[in-house]
């Protein structure tokens, strides 16, 4: 009768503990999901950076060459 009523014991303080670690784990998901989302974003919107100073580069060099170009006139 003792081991029974230690081992439903155990299962009522042990019940909200994987509730608890299930709502952790849940959580987790999420804010990787969050993360990831944020991490796609952010890499979107480097890669625009990075072609409009593409873009400007080669407008600087042309403007360069035109310029030396220019001066040997």
């Amino acid at each position: 009768m003792r081991n029974r009523q230690s081992e439903i014991e155990g299962q009522f303080h042990s019940a909200p503990k994987e509730k608890h670690i299930s709502d952790l784990h849940e959580r987790i998901n999420q804010t990787t999901i969050n993360l990831t989302n944020q991490i796609g974003d952010v890499s979107r919107e480097l890669g625009e950076v990075i072609g409009k100073l593409d873009s400007s580069n080669d407008l600087l060099k042309s403007i360069h060459t035109a310029i030396i170009n220019g001066n040997r006139k």
